[in-house]
C-alpha cells in the first residue's frame, strides 16, 4: 500500500471522537510513563483502523500478543507492519521491549 497516494479512511464521527479520546489518553500515558495504557491505546486505534484497512493476520497477531502478556499491539496505517508492545522479549523473536519507566517509554 502506497500511503502517500492512498486516500485516508472514511472514519465515522464516532470513530473520530474515539481517536480524539485516544489522543488525550496518549498524552496522559506519556506524561505518566505508563506503557500499559499506551499499549491499550495502540490496540484500540489498531482495531478501529482494521475496520477500514483490514489485514488478514490482525486477529492472530493480537491473540499472540495477548498470550505473550504484551501491553498491546500497534499497526501501521497501511496495515503492513505490526509491533507488539511488550514488557519483555517475545520468545523466539527479535523485538525491542517497551516499559522501563527509568528509561522512559
Amino acid at each position: 500500500v502506497h500511503t502517500l497516494t492512498t486516500p485516508p479512511p472514511n472514519y465515522t464521527s464516532e470513530e473520530l471522537d474515539e481517536f480524539s479520546s485516544l489522543l488525550d489518553q496518549c498524552v496522559t500515558a506519556f506524561a505518566a510513563l505508563d506503557p500499559q495504557l499506551l499499549g491499550q491505546i495502540a490496540t484500540q486505534s489498531g482495531k478501529i483502523h482494521q475496520r477500514h484497512h483490514p489485514h488478514h493476520a490482525w486477529t492472530s497477531c493480537l491473540d499472540f500478543a495477548q498470550r505473550q502478556g504484551a501491553y498491546g499491539l500497534a499497526r501501521s496505517h497501511s496495515g503492513t507492519v505490526a509491533a507488539i508492545l511488550s514488557p519483555k522479549p517475545v520468545e523466539g523473536h527479535n523485538f525491542y521491549t517497551l516499559g522501563d519507566p527509568a528509561k522512559g517509554i
